[in-house]
């Protein structure tokens, strides 16, 4: 997952370890996790998730 506010230059990647029963369910959690983050934490009010942000991982290269 990715995570942007701006340009690339202001473009951060984060790692996700969840515990599934599967890879889709890994994704959602991690997304789910993200996005309560942008929500709830005023720091983050200018950031987003990118579109491409589901693609990442393995089994999306």
């Amino acid at each position: 997952m990715t995570a942007t506010a701006g340009g690339e230059a202001d473009r951060i990647n984060l790692v996700f370890f969840a515990l599934a029963d599967s890879e889709a369910e890994a994704l959602l959690a991690a997304r789910a996790a993200c996005l309560r983050a942008l929500e709830r934490a005023p720091e983050l009010i200018a950031w987003r998730l990118s579109d491409d942000a589901a693609d990442d991982g393995p089994g999306f290269r």
